[in-house]
């Protein structure tokens, strides 16, 4: 078993409900909870993220250690499975 595991649920404060008047970034909260940022990172190894979902997933990553570690986990895993099918 690899592992993938996110401890963000215990480490991480940002999984908070969102306020009105929080910043935004192209009409969206520029504040992401660990379930979205987990999910914009794995579609961001399948496509190009917009502009705002980028900022808001790096935002996120620079404050969010679990996170950051499931990204290095999920490349880790895309340039593994890429080996194998060479």
């Amino acid at each position: 078993s690899i592992g993938l595991v996110c401890a963000c649920a215990s480490a991480c404060n940002l999984t908070g409900s969102r306020k009105n008047g929080a910043p935004e970034v192209s009409g969206l909260p520029l504040r992401l909870t660990c379930k979205e940022a987990h999910r914009l990172v794995s579609e961001e190894l399948d496509r190009t993220l917009p502009l705002g979902e980028r900022l808001r997933v790096r935002m996120h990553l620079l404050a969010c250690g679990s996170c950051t570690h499931f990204k290095e986990q999920m490349q880790l895993l895309r340039a593994a499975m890429r080996r194998l099918g060479e």
